[in-house]
């Protein structure tokens, strides 16, 4: 069974509400639009707006929300430590849902934001209006029914509570960092193996949650020693501003002489890029990245972050051409540029 970081629902709203919690959320909502249908049909018929009130209660108890569920489905996740093996597609998921939950978060039914606002102060104009026009026509039943109704019905939501949601705003840029970047070298990854991502947890239980994340590229019939390509984005920030900063490295065993091919690839650096070398936990490392000065270049953006990852897949291609064979292993390694 493969798991997801979107909970293992069947494209249905992650919300969570106060009463008969394991009621399926279609039923639910059957069972809320026969009750209020029946609740309006039995007033219309009496005019008596207290004959409905019941099954118009039971509709506002089973759509009282409380929340959005973003916890993570841990199922089929590598757990190394801290960090979290996924496929690739997981990301994109935790960016789904990151949209799915603002979209929930901006309600008309909400005073936290202005749409919500705006549809009280709307519909308690209306409500006046409404009961004002019934009681002078001689309707003043009819007036009450819509009074209880909204007031019942639609103002019941806005006492339901604020919306808040708990986001990672930062863990957001990268993954939309990479998402940019990585639409640069879509057919260099593919052709080289298979893209990766790993989700820095914390917290316990049901209650983790990402708050990192790096790629790494785990190559195709890599020869034995060559650990793969990783990439992570770190954020400089500047009077408060996030700014991206991505940079790759290439990590082998001593064997296969990566420092040394990338030295020999110096030169056909893209402007603006450059190559470090380094040697750490018994593995050489190949690093790239955009330079800096003292007052520019902290700031990779996303066409930039793509030449920096084809320079890095140009690396390692030549890496597996010279050495041959397979049995690659795992990339286990921090790394962080100077």
């Amino acid at each position: 069974m493969s798991g997801g970081v979107i909970a293992a629902e069947t494209k249905q709203p992650l919300l969570q509400f106060s009463w008969f919690k394991s009621l399926p959320y279609a039923k639910r909502l059957w069972l809320m639009a026969g009750f209020a249908a029946a609740g309006l049909a039995i007033q219309a018929y009496t005019l008596v707006p207290w004959y409905g009130l019941p099954l118009l209660l039971a509709t506002v108890v089973l759509g009282w929300v409380v929340g959005f569920d973003n916890r993570l489905d841990r199922r089929g996740l590598k757990v190394d430590s801290a960090w979290e093996d996924v496929p690739y597609e997981r990301v994109r998921e935790l960016e789904e849902l990151h949209d799915r939950m603002h979209r929930w978060d901006v309600s008309p039914f909400d005073l936290s934001n202005g749409l919500g606002l705006f549809t009280f102060l709307l519909l308690a104009g209306a409500t006046v209006f409404l009961a004002m026009e019934g009681d002078d026509h001689g309707g003043e039943q009819v007036a009450l029914i819509v009074a209880v109704d909204v007031v019942l019905l639609l103002g019941s939501q806005w006492l339901s509570g604020m919306r808040t949601l708990f986001t990672q705003p930062d863990l957001m840029i990268k993954v939309d960092h990479f998402r940019k970047a990585l639409g640069y070298v879509k057919s260099e990854a593919e052709a080289l193996g298979v893209l990766r991502a790993q989700l820095l947890m914390s917290g316990k239980g049901e209650e983790r949650s990402p708050g990192d994340l790096k790629v790494s590229l785990q190559v195709t019939d890599a020869p034995e020693g060559f650990l793969g390509v990783q990439a992570q984005v770190v954020l400089n920030r500047v009077q408060g501003t996030p700014f991206p900063y991505l940079y790759a490295v290439v990590v082998a065993r001593p064997g296969l002489n990566v420092n040394q091919i990338a030295r020999e690839l110096d030169g056909q650096l893209p402007k603006g890029v450059i190559l470090e070398s380094k040697r750490q936990d018994g593995v050489e490392i190949a690093i790239v990245r955009q330079q800096t000065t003292r007052t520019s270049g902290y700031h990779t953006k996303p066409a930039a972050s793509g030449r920096i990852l084809r320079k890095a897949f140009s690396i390692a291609r030549e890496t597996i051409a010279r050495a041959g064979g397979s049995g690659g292993g795992e990339l286990e390694i921090e790394v962080r540029p100077r």
